[in-house]
């Protein structure tokens, strides 16, 4: 099925289809890495928004049957470990 993307004068790039597996995706990452995802309405409605399928299906993997993203597509950062001098 064809998913036709709204018109307007900023029309969105991703489906809503692929929003959700993304987000699935970011979630089921976050979980295994112990980490605390982004909410769920923000990757949809933002992030998912302004990327293409095409680069969110090149994001995304499957593993035990659930949706993950590829090691290549994230970076664990350590916040609040950085140490500055004057």
């Amino acid at each position: 099925m064809v998913a036709k993307r709204p018109d307007g004068i900023f029309p969105r790039i991703g489906t809503d289809a692929w929003g959700r597996n993304l987000a699935d995706a970011i979630e089921n990452t976050s979980a295994e890495l112990g980490v605390v995802p982004p909410p769920r309405q923000a990757i949809i409605e933002g992030l998912a928004t302004a990327l293409p399928d095409t680069e969110i299906k090149g994001l995304i993997a499957s593993r035990s049957g659930k949706k993950v993203l590829k090691p290549s597509a994230y970076r664990l950062v350590q916040a609040g470990e950085e140490q500055y001098s004057c």
